[in-house]
């Protein structure tokens, strides 16, 4: 007699095997769903105003104190060549004005010269006697004349009361160990002290000047 061989599909391991996982995939999907928390819904936004920008305090001026205000009228260039260095003196006509109510006397005048990052301090100079001023006639551009500065400065001895402007000519003297040219296009910065020690500043430029004429020494002088 024959036995009869146990006939098993050779598919079947698979499909035991398929039906095994995907009974696992549902039964962790269940739990996972079960213990999830609930999402949340979103708190709407609170608006904060920004932040303010820091400005810059300045303390309120007091108006019974000097406020000497400086206008520069003209300004000169004259370059002297040394045998290492160049010498730049910048020749200008200053007009002041007190602001304040307080008079004040002015002790001191300093030029600073900046172009970019660059700085150069100027002291001032007596003018020289034998300069003169060439001028452009502004009714014929062809024509020059010849005059003088105004070198009285007693003017400034006496205080200066509000309201009441005063001029005059101060020469700066530019001195490096490197021979430059004339700062035409720098920022000059005016400085003028008071007899109570406080700085009064002008700046000026940088940019372009009118053509004025020209310093020139008078030979023989």
């Amino acid at each position: 007699m024959h036995r009869m061989r146990n006939f098993v599909p050779d598919w079947l391991p698979y499909v035991a095997a398929f039906g095994l996982a995907l009974f696992i995939f549902f039964w962790v999907g269940s739990k996972l769903t079960g213990t999830s928390n609930k999402i949340q819904p979103a708190e709407p936004a609170v608006p904060v105003d920004p932040p303010e920008v820091a400005s810059e305090v300045h303390a309120p001026l007091n108006p019974n104190e000097p406020n000497l205000k400086t206008e520069i009228l003209e300004i000169f260039f004259y370059l002297k060549r040394l045998s290492i260095s160049n010498d730049n003196f910048i020749l200008m006509r200053l007009r002041v004005v007190n602001h304040g109510t307080q008079e004040a006397v002015v002790t001191g005048w300093q030029l600073k010269l900046s172009v970019d990052n660059a700085h150069l301090d100027c002291k001032e100079e007596e003018i020289p006697a034998n300069w003169r001023l060439r001028r452009i006639d502004s009714s014929n551009r062809v024509k020059f004349t010849t005059e003088d500065f105004n070198r009285d400065t007693s003017t400034f001895n006496e205080p200066l009361t509000k309201g009441v402007p005063k001029e005059r000519w101060v020469c700066f003297r530019a001195f490096t160990l490197f021979r430059i040219l004339p700062p035409h296009n720098a920022k000059m910065t005016v400085t003028l002290t008071d007899a109570f020690g406080r700085t009064h500043q002008t700046e000026d430029g940088p940019g372009f000047a009118s053509d004025m004429g020209e310093i020139v020494e008078e030979v023989g002088q």
